[in-house]
Parts: C-alpha cells; structure tokens; sequence
C-alpha cells in the first residue's frame, strides 16, 4: 500500500497519513488481533484513539500533548500509537515517521506518560473502603449484584461477564468462603482460575441474571466519587488487590495473582506449588475484611434489598 510509506506534513497531523486510507483500518485491527489484542472492542478502541488525538508533527508533540492541548493522552490514545508503530516496523517496514525515527516517538510517547497526571482514569491514588462502599449506592438497584460479584471477586469484567452468562457449580472452600471454576475462560494472556466470593453470596450467585449487554452494564456500575475520582471496573479489581495485599491480615502477591487471574511469575511458582490450594487459604484469610465493607455478613440480603443501616 503505497499511501503508508509517504511522508506527510498534513496540517491535521502526520497520522492522516494513515487514518485516511481506506484499507488501512481493515490492516491495523486485523494486525492487533494477530499480535496479542482478542477483544474485538479493545481492538476498535485502539483504533478510535488514533482517530481522537489531536494533530501530531513531530515527537515533541507528545511528550508536550498535556500543556499543548489541555488534555492527557488516554490510555486508548498510547495503546492505539504503540500498536501503530509495531504495525510499521513490522508489516510496513517503515522506520520513520514524519521524517522522525519511530523510536524518538516512542520515547515522547514514555516521557508523556512520566509526567504528572497524564493517567487520565481516577486511580492516580487508591479508592477507599467507604468510597467503594458509597460507589455501591450510587448506582441503580438492578446493577448492585453485579457490582458486589465483581468488588468480592476482584475478576475482569469481560470474563465476569461471561462466567455468569450461565449457571455454573458452586464450590464450598469454607464456612465463609465459595468459589467457581472459570479455567476455561483463559485467553491469551488473560488467565482465570477460580472466581471466590464470601459465602453469602451464594444466594445472588444462583439467582443472577444480566440485565444488560457487557458494554452497557460497565458504564451501569461505575459512578463517581464528590471528588471526581473515578469507580469502575477497573478500579474494583485494583481496590480488591490492594485489599488483600495490604494490612495486619493479607496474603502474599503470589496468592493474590492467582485469585485475580495473573500467571505465575517464577518457575518455581509454576512447578512447585499449588496456586490452587494458596488462593483457597488466602482468602478464607482475608473474606472477612471484604465483608466488613459492606456489612453483608449481618444483613444476609441481596445488594437490591439491602439499605446503609449497617453503616
């Protein structure tokens, strides 16, 4: 495709270059699935920040983008140019952009992200026991299970989604503690094990059911803190983490991983111990600290009928 290797000093940016081209989206998107990026939106997400940031020059314009523009770059934003360059390099064989080495953009791209407040999501700092308790309330009854599944599972939303999509065994770790087998929703480098949950939650875990599409019900549990902080998926899973990692009671990284999905990060870790087992303990260990946040342990109630009383 001759159109990819001219330069341009297109006045809306050197990525109108590309942008432009009609064969180009088909090209990009089918080369980010190839290269690791599975979900479909993810994918078109990438794309969309490409199409979204305002005109680039030269690399300077990214390392300046916040001062120049007003905005951050989006995490959809960075993702998006990194996959472009890779595309060049590797199926283009293109090495320069704009008459700059893609490399110095790469490095603009770094410098972007070091300074202060480029991230542009909510969770520069930690979100609270009582802001995730608040963010429970500040959405509509019908989505609360489904915020409370996620909040006690700490899993990703799109494979949350899906393992509730139907009805699945619950096992009995504990008197406190539940779980279901989600091995087979593991996809590329997304893992899934075990999702956990306190055992009180076996009530809504049998009876739930969507009442929405995966991309609408991320927007129906999120909300936001009086001070602008951002809860969402994301954020859950973060909050969940730090929740077990930190403290007088917590489990070690190894433990935590495995109960979010991540895979092992030593041999040792691989062959040697039993992750399983690990997780089990972990969580027996620190379910009650998860409970106490929202006080379901008392109120024996479904997020739809349950009121701060307890609080």
């Amino acid at each position: 495709m001759e159109t990819l290797k001219k330069e341009t000093q297109n006045p809306r940016g050197c990525l109108c270059t590309y942008l432009d081209d009609p064969e180009f989206k088909h090209k990009y998107l089918n080369f980010c699935e190839r290269t690791g990026t599975n979900n479909e939106r993810t994918r078109r997400g990438y794309y969309s920040g490409l199409e979204s940031l305002l005109p680039l020059t030269t690399p300077r314009d990214l390392s300046d983008y916040s001062e120049n523009n007003g905005k951050n770059i989006t995490s959809s934003e960075r993702k998006g140019l990194l996959k472009l360059f890779k595309y060049l390099e590797i199926k283009e064989m293109i090495t320069v952009l704009n008459n700059y080495p893609i490399q110095l953009w790469r490095v603009n791209l770094n410098l972007a992200e070091m300074t202060k407040g480029t991230r542009s999501n909510g969770r520069l700092k930690d979100l609270t026991d009582d802001e995730i308790y608040d963010g429970l309330y500040s959405i509509e009854p019908a989505f609360r299970d489904y915020y409370l599944l996620m909040a006690y599972s700490g899993a990703r939303h799109s494979q949350l989604y899906e393992a509730l999509s139907k009805p699945r065994e619950i096992i009995h770790v504990s008197d406190t503690v539940i779980k279901i087998d989600v091995r087979g929703l593991s996809q590329g480098k997304k893992n899934a094990y075990y999702f956990y949950f306190p055992s009180e939650m076996e009530e809504i875990l049998i009876n739930y059911k969507h009442t929405g599409c995966i991309y609408n019900l991320s927007k129906d549990i999120s909300s936001e803190t009086p001070k602008g902080r951002k809860i969402n998926p994301a954020g859950l899973r973060k909050w969940h983490y730090t929740l077990m990692r930190s403290g007088d009671v917590c489990i070690d990284s190894t433990a935590a991983d495995h109960i979010q999905g991540r895979s092992p990060k030593g041999i040792s870790d691989i062959h040697y111990l039993d992750l399983d087992k690990m997780s089990d303990e972990g969580y027996c260990r620190i379910v009650s600290k998860l409970t106490r946040v929202f006080c379901i342990p008392h109120l024996k109630q479904t997020a739809t009928t349950a009121d701060k009383a307890c609080n």
